[in-house]
């Protein structure tokens, strides 16, 4: 990152835990500073709006994280590119998530595998987060995204493996799945996923609901 640079707070409160250089950008407009109250490596994490942010590092949501002009964030090494705890109350807002040239198993994921905790009445949330795998240039990943915790609302997302663009082909922007449900009573207004080699969507959690559906 070279010299420090004074942070500039252009996302809101962000908070993330992960090993020092959790991101790495390419365009010196990208600015961070320690969060009060976490251990050394965490760090508050802002954006200017149109630019891209690469990391190889995972990206742990402790509270909330809202871009502005729709941050994006590409991984590195096929690291998941958000991953969040199965903890009450965390909201993604304007990110879009760009796969990397290395496959990714999970772009985004929301709770670990086998959550089960009870969020009914601080519910985890994802508003205006859209993936993009191709189109942009070459990316691969397995799956775009997977909700694994219960009672999350999915409120506008657009899931896209590319059928044009840059880095389009059935193999080159490989991405079986779109969205993946396993958690229960799952919420979905405006859920878009379209072009996914195996399904758009998997859902296997118990009484989940869509409210404005379209995929291709």
């Amino acid at each position: 990152m070279g010299a420090a640079t004074p942070y500039r707070p252009v996302t809101k409160r962000v908070a993330v835990a992960a090993p020092d250089r959790l991101l790495r950008d390419h365009s010196d407009e990208f600015y961070t500073d320690a969060v009060p109250g976490t251990d050394a490596g965490s760090r508050a994490a802002g954006r200017r709006a149109g630019r891209e942010g690469h990391h190889d590092r995972r990206c742990t949501l402790l509270t909330a994280s809202t871009g502005l002009g729709l941050a994006t964030i590409i991984p590195d090494n096929g690291v998941t590119a958000i991953k969040v705890g199965d903890v009450d109350g965390v909201k993604l807002a304007g990110l879009l998530v760009d796969a990397g040239t290395q496959n990714s198993s999970v772009l985004v994921q929301v709770g670990p595998e086998g959550a089960s905790a009870d969020h009914s009445a601080n519910p985890t949330s994802l508003q205006d987060v859209f993936v993009r795998v191709g189109g942009a240039g070459a990316g691969k990943a397995t799956t775009a995204m997977v909700v694994n915790s219960d009672d999350t609302i999915i409120d506008h997302t657009w899931l896209w493996r590319a059928d044009h663009g840059d880095g389009v082909g059935w193999e080159t922007n490989r991405s079986d799945y779109g969205l993946r449900v396993n958690g229960d009573d799952v919420l979905a207004t405006g859920l878009f996923v379209e072009h996914f080699n195996k399904y758009d969507v998997q859902w296997s959690g118990e009484n989940g609901r869509t409210i404005f559906f379209q995929n291709e």
